[in-house]
């Protein structure tokens, strides 16, 4: 018996061995904070209102390091969700503490914890969604060697970037300071790729969530696949049953089939009308805001690309005359603005920043039908002669494929000067 007992006293404490002493009370304050902080927007409220309705447990938080590429993730068999420490310290020291240490620091410190959890609220919020579609959707883990759903991640961003964007609307100094290349972290510049992305091609936006997890780490699979692997288990699992004469394991997984079938068009029609009835108003929305404050911090290329881009698609999306007006007027505003910034600034340019602002003002008009300013057209030609040199000589040197991708693109537009 003293065996036994000694043996059951160590496997507890293996089990706790990770733990550390502020845990748990670290991660309830943090609950509290960002539950406040998140439900200042009706994006956070209305996601607070569908997990509360369930009635689950929310996750614990830990804050542990871990491999630089992640800045959190969800653990669906400890329903937790994990800080990645390493991107916590600036927030509030410039020291380097262990992970104990950050926990104590956050917990005791009310400033610290604020700093944190105003920046880390939208990925927090991402993580969220993951812990709430397992509760809604739990037949996709059974039987499948691969348990994360790439449509769950078009979720998780898409309501992280309305969040975002809610957020950032109450914070214009903020966008500005980001914007102007004032300020950045590493949560705000996560953020930013996404929620731009989504708002100028919700087609792209998808297509690059789905071919950044596929290629990634995690195993993930679509809802369609994983129905298939169910499919093909199903009929080994027949073969088995009938062979062997116990038939209620195969009848078990034929209901589960059912069941996760169910769930698959279930989720469809939620994702379907989630995108429908949204995405329209929120990209006109985002693209407006951007565009304006990028014309405020003189970025350009950015506010140029953002307007032309509304005002290509909006036409589709049918919104008012009066906003339309008001996107246009904004963007012949745009066009103007960067033809004179061009010509007073061209000669204190180098050859990649002068072509990426004259390139940026010919694809807004190319997509919302104005000439292209005659002031430029002499400019225009000789910068994208050199920049095409320019290109090919960088293309040589360079061994990043994404870079590399990059030179190629802005030389075959350069060529196709019309």
């Amino acid at each position: 018996m003293r065996l036994i007992y000694s043996l059951l006293v160590l496997f507890i404490f293996s089990l706790n061995l990770s733990a550390y002493r502020y845990d748990k009370a670290l991660s309830k304050k943090l609950k509290d904070d960002f539950s406040v902080v998140i439900q200042k927007t009706e994006t956070g409220k209305h996601f607070y209102e569908r997990f509360e309705k369930i009635g689950a447990e929310f996750p614990e938080i830990l804050i542990r390091k871990d491999k630089p590429s992640r800045l959190g993730y969800y653990v669906m068999e400890e329903n937790k969700i994990y800080f990645n420490s390493s991107y916590i310290t600036e927030f509030f020291t410039a020291e380097k503490h262990n992970d104990p240490k950050i926990i104590e620091i956050l917990y005791k410190r009310k400033d610290a914890r604020e700093e944190f959890v105003k920046f880390a609220d939208a990925l927090y919020l991402h993580e969220l969604v993951h812990a709430l579609q397992t509760k809604l959707y739990p037949n996709y883990r059974r039987d499948i060697p691969q348990g994360n759903m790439i449509e769950f991640e078009y979720e998780a961003f898409f309501t992280e970037d309305m969040y975002f964007h809610e957020k950032m609307k109450n914070n214009r100094k903020l966008m500005k300071d980001f914007l102007d290349l004032n300020y950045t972290d590493p949560y705000l510049s996560h953020n930013m790729s996404g929620y731009l992305n989504l708002s100028l091609d919700i087609d792209r936006y998808r297509e690059n969530i789905k071919k950044m997890y596929k290629e990634g780490e995690g195993d993930y699979l679509s809802m369609s696949e994983a129905e298939e692997i169910q499919k093909s288990k199903l009929k080994e699992s027949k073969i088995i049953a009938y062979a062997s004469g116990n038939v209620s394991p195969y009848i078990k997984k034929t209901t589960g089939l059912a069941i996760i079938q169910e769930q698959k068009e279930e989720y469809k029609r939620f994702m379907d009308n989630f995108y429908k009835e949204f995405w329209p108003d929120f990209s006109f929305e985002v693209l407006m805001y951007i565009g304006e404050v990028a014309l405020e911090v003189e970025n350009y290329p950015l506010a140029l690309e953002c307007l032309a881009a509304n005002e290509e698609t909006c036409k589709e999306n049918k919104v008012s005359k009066e906003d339309f007006q008001k996107l246009k007027t904004k963007g012949a505003v745009a066009i103007l603005e960067a033809t004179g910034f061009i010509l007073d600034n061209s000669e204190d340019m180098d050859i990649e920043i002068l072509s990426d602002h004259i390139k940026a003002l010919d694809e807004a008009c190319q997509k919302t039908g104005r000439p292209f300013p005659k002031k430029l057209k002499r400019l225009r030609e000789k910068t994208y002669k050199k920049a095409i040199k320019h290109y090919f000589a960088r293309m040589d040197e360079e061994k990043d494929l994404g870079n590399i991708k990059r030179y190629k693109e802005n030389i075959d537009f350069f060529i196709n000067l019309k």
